[in-house]
């Protein structure tokens, strides 16, 4: 029986780690950082006196990886199924307001009554997903729809820039078309969403750790990799500061680390060169005053924020493919974006809240035509090397499910290749 080593502790790497412990497979997880999770980690601000998420992360009732991977370390019931599924929207600029509910399989069969529409669309708008699905690997999706159209603001742009971090006119078309039938075309029960009703860290990494250390293998926190040594095509040993570790012939590495870091232990695995930044804006309220929106979470349109969620007395909003944003000072951030949800939701505030602005430079890569094509493959050229995480060519966005499809991919083929 191989020993596996799985560098890094995100959730590709525990993902890995917990499925083939569940197989009967030794592995050891080595991770540079103090703790697990990668981006998804929460930890206690002092500034607002509770524990926040690094960042707003929904899951979907299609992700089944990532629902399979919860069930496996006992936190499933930590997950609130939104049923029937539905998303609601306002346009703060017009004050319209609408839900999005998805019909029966073959979305957009509901678009064909009014009343299921986005607000001042037509259901010859909706022909656009023909468009999505003759698209290749070249097409943008504002090569494939009418960019100049409401749908396109209203629908294909929020959508983008929610799943993807990338801005419609440049994100991949043929990726779009994958989420569309993973999700709408397989009707309203695929797109129930699942919110988290505690922190990231204690639905997807801190119940993990725990299972991980119930069948005894060992994470080895602080224990960052300098090189992989490679003779030819096969890894032979790795390289810590302060000694090295010789690999048998039949041992494996799992690579679960950034596309940068990645690239730096072995220059020859293919990486996307561009990265896009997310932020989010944590405010502390005095209590919650939204149970009149009935949802935890809402898309704005046409506004510097994209998502609000609601958790308790915690407001949080998510900016995505924010790079002007980023690169603005945190205090200003959060005025402004504050200034505008208190106009949103009419609240009364006499100042702006305690708040806390997180900022992702690089949180995911830029999901354009381009980038997709130099995501590398499970497999390397190195025999004894396998690359997992959200980053690689997994089919699928660059989300929790595509970081957790990858890790449970690379614990089959390890196990089916070596028992």
């Amino acid at each position: 029986m191989p020993k596996v080593h799985i560098i890094g502790a995100g959730l590709a790497g525990l993902s890995c780690a917990t499925e083939l412990s569940n197989l009967g497979i030794t592995a050891t997880i080595y991770e540079r950082a103090p703790l697990a999770g990668g981006r998804c980690r929460s930890f206690y601000d002092r500034s607002l006196g509770c524990e926040i998420d690094n960042g707003n992360h929904l899951l979907f009732s299609s992700n089944h990886s990532t629902l399979k991977y919860l069930k496996l370390i006992g936190s499933s019931e930590k997950l609130e199924e939104i049923s029937p599924a539905s998303f609601k929207f306002i346009e703060p600029a017009t004050g319209k307001r609408w839900v999005i509910s998805p019909g029966p399989r073959y979305f957009p069969a509901a678009a064909l009554f009014a009343k299921n529409r986005v607000p001042d669309t037509k259901i010859t708008d909706y022909l656009d997903l023909l468009k999505l699905w003759g698209s290749s690997d070249i097409h943008a999706v504002g090569d494939r729809v009418n960019s100049s159209g409401i749908l396109y603001k209203r629908l294909w742009q929020p959508l983008c820039q929610a799943v993807f971090n990338t801005n419609a006119n440049d994100a991949s078309a043929t990726l779009l078309w994958k989420f569309i039938r993973m999700s709408f075309l397989r009707g309203e029960p695929a797109c129930r969403p699942w919110v988290f009703t505690d922190t990231l860290s204690k639905v997807l990494v801190d119940p993990a750790l725990k299972f991980l250390k119930s069948k005894n293998v060992e994470v080895k926190f602080k224990t960052p990799i300098q090189k992989l040594q490679v003779e030819g095509q096969l890894l032979t040993s790795l390289k810590f500061e302060r000694n090295d570790l010789p690999l048998r012939l039949e041992d494996l590495v799992v690579l679960a680390v950034p596309p940068k870091i990645a690239k730096k232990l072995h220059s020859e695995i293919k990486v996307p060169g561009k990265f896009n930044p997310i932020v989010n804006i944590h405010f502390k309220l005095n209590k919650t005053p939204f149970e009149r929106e009935n949802s935890r979470f809402i898309g704005l349109i046409g506004s510097k924020a994209h998502w609000v969620f609601f958790r308790e007395d915690v407001l949080s909003v998510t900016v995505s493919d924010a790079t002007q944003l980023s690169l603005m000072d945190n205090k200003e951030i959060g005025k402004e974006i504050w200034a505008e949800i208190q106009e949103i939701f009419q609240l009364k505030y006499k100042a702006v809240p305690p708040f806390r602005v997180i900022k992702e430079r690089e949180a995911t890569i830029s999901q354009t035509p381009s980038a997709l094509a130099n995501r590398p493959g499970l497999i390397t050229n190195i025999r004894n090397l396998f690359v997992i995480g959200d980053w690689t060519q997994t089919g699928l966005p660059a989300t929790i499910e595509g970081s957790i499809q990858s890790g449970r991919k690379a614990a089959g083929l390890i196990a089916e290749t070596y028992r």
